[in-house]
């Protein structure tokens, strides 16, 4: 059998390779979309681990010697926005930036296609959301803000043959919590549930979770239902794992920041009258620290992405100090305006690293000799929101 097919009958069908879609504003009037392939990464593991091992002995630092690809498609819109960049739809990267922005005067949002590399246009939230928590579920895209919580089917095709379809966004009853107050979410393994844990200045801690089934949502009765008073352990973004049988994200406890972990996943048909459910089971911790622990080496910020199976990519901005004759003598050969001015003379790289995520022998989290690590130095011109909140997606 031929190498990205499989056989269905008689019939070849091509299975389609995806990459990593990274989003930077890094030009003076908006983003690039560069696209990197994972798969042409060091072929010799020996050699990326060694690396890997020297930079946690405190031995190289990033050299920078990365260059970022070049970009393949830009968009004008107000930077400094990450929270507006939604992918969706299997290939699309939607920008959706408020009207109140300069660049979001139009009456839809512009959808790029990253296969078909073709733009569109579609329908725009009303009123824009606040920082919105984007989150595909099966098919369609959820919006959670403040003031609104709404969902919006993938764009019609011509094959669709949906005479008088009319492409909006669907409303949905008002979020029982502030949008600001998420510390983590996540779809449940039934592919329909949304889970959510809140936290932080609104109070107690809890878990909810919304069916987002057709069926359901079409009901004037839907509405999200209360788990208990407990936090899933992770923060941000995480994702359920069918060969873990389990959630897997980063860890929201101070004392093993920077490492993944993960818990059992909760019943969707649980609620906090079920007393027997009152935290997260199951909880582990992989050992391995994600974060770097190169002394000269400073958190920024970090997002994780699912590769499908058992297969991450973990990305972390970091800056070192530069030393500033260095810093004023040179510049950057991706940019493409003038060079803003680096105040406090901060180098910035992305580390990059993929890796697999298994069970071992003793039932704990492992990457094995899987983790394959990459820096790219980051153009001067991108603003310090795009790293502390990176946008990335593997379509």
């Amino acid at each position: 059998m031929g190498m990205g097919r499989w056989l269905n009958g008689p019939f070849a069908k091509v299975k389609r390779r995806r990459h990593l879609y990274l989003v930077l504003d890094d030009w003076s009037r908006g983003y690039s979309i560069r696209k990197f392939d994972l798969s042409s990464c060091s072929e010799d593991p020996d050699q990326e681990l060694t690396h890997a091992g020297a930079a946690l002995e405190g031995g190289p630092i990033c050299t920078g010697s990365h260059h970022l690809p070049t970009p393949f498609f830009r968009f004008e819109a107000g930077r400094s926005q990450p929270w507006h960049i939604a992918g969706a739809f299997d290939s699309k990267i939607l920008d959706m930036q408020p009207m109140i922005s300069n660049y979001g005067g139009g009456n839809g949002v512009v959808m790029y296609d990253v296969r078909k590399r073709s733009l569109m246009l579609g329908p725009r939230q009303r009123p824009d959301p606040m920082k919105p928590i984007y989150v595909m579920v099966d098919d369609r895209l959820f919006a959670l803000a403040d003031g609104s919580f709404e969902w919006l089917y993938p764009p019609p095709s011509d094959a669709d043959g949906q005479e008088g379809f009319r492409w909006a966004w669907h409303e949905l009853p008002e979020l029982p919590f502030r949008s600001e107050h998420v510390t983590c979410y996540a779809v449940h393994r039934d592919e329909q549930t949304i889970f959510v844990s809140i936290g932080g200045s609104c109070g107690d801690p809890a878990t909810l979770s919304f069916d987002t089934a057709e069926s359901v949502i079409k009901d004037d009765d839907c509405k999200w239902k209360h788990h208990g008073q407990w936090q899933m352990p992770f923060t941000g973004r995480a994702y359920y794992v069918p060969h873990l049988e389990a959630w897997v994200g980063l860890s929201s406890d101070p004392d093993t920041t920077g490492h993944l972990c993960s818990c059992e996943v909760v019943p969707a048909s649980n609620s906090d009258d079920d007393a027997s459910q009152q935290q997260c089971q199951g909880l582990k911790l992989l050992k391995e620290k994600m974060f770097s622990e190169v002394p000269e080496e400073k958190h920024i910020g970090t997002t994780l992405v699912h590769m499908g199976e058992d297969k991450f990519c973990f990305l972390e901005c970091i800056y070192i100090q530069a030393d500033k004759t260095a810093a004023d003598g040179e510049k950057n050969e991706n940019s493409v305006d003038e060079m803003t001015e680096n105040k406090d003379h901060r180098e910035r790289f992305i580390r990059l690293t993929t890796f697999s995520l298994v069970y071992d022998m003793d039932g704990d989290l492992s990457t094995f000799s899987s983790r394959r690590l990459q820096y790219y130095s980051v153009p001067q011109e991108v603003t310090e929101p795009m790293l502390e909140f990176p946008v990335a997606f593997w379509m």
